[in-house]
């Protein structure tokens, strides 16, 4: 699977190369991307290359700890039922990993509300608990943003890094 960054590259130190080696990863922005605890978008032409593309980085430093999916359209749409089930979802991966899949999917009215609870999550990087947050997508979401469809402060705080997979 070929994968590219949006972001510049930056030559990893001999230390990384071996920790991404080991990991089976290249030394590529796959490789820079599992060894950050930063927010990963992942753009691929399935679902199924989303999902494996987040396993690996998830394995890559994080395997024995939880990796939980969730598909955004199983995410309540009322903003306080979301407040619950995200907190659920952050206690059931606590200190692994969270990939939101579908995230074109999520209703406009509860992104702003998802913009706050991915804040949250930011400001917990420093706990031993801290969950690293994936979303996954098959289509463009800058697309999306100017349409009206997806907001550009939730794009924003999930690209902070951002993969994308070209045809297996």
């Amino acid at each position: 699977m070929h994968v590219r960054s949006t972001r510049p590259h930056f030559p990893l130190a001999s230390a990384a190369r071996l920790a991404v080696s080991a990991a089976g990863l290249d030394a590529t922005d796959e490789g820079l991307a599992a060894l950050s605890n930063l927010p990963l978008l992942i753009t691929a032409p399935t679902r199924g290359q989303v999902d494996a593309l987040a396993m690996r980085i998830h394995l890559a430093n994080r395997a024995p700890l939880p990796f939980v999916r969730v598909s955004v359209g199983a995410l309540a749409t009322e903003p306080e039922a979301l407040a619950g089930n995200w907190a659920a979802l952050l206690e059931r991966a606590r200190g692994g990993s969270l990939l939101m899949t579908d995230v074109e999917a999520m209703p406009v009215g509860i992104q702003e509300r998802v913009v706050d609870l991915v804040d949250q999550v930011q400001l917990s990087r420093p706990s031993p608990a801290a969950v690293r947050l994936m979303s996954g997508t098959t289509t463009s979401l800058l697309n999306r943003i100017a349409a009206g469809t997806f907001s550009a402060r939730l794009f924003y705080r999930l690209n902070t890094l951002h993969l994308i997979a070209g045809p297996e």
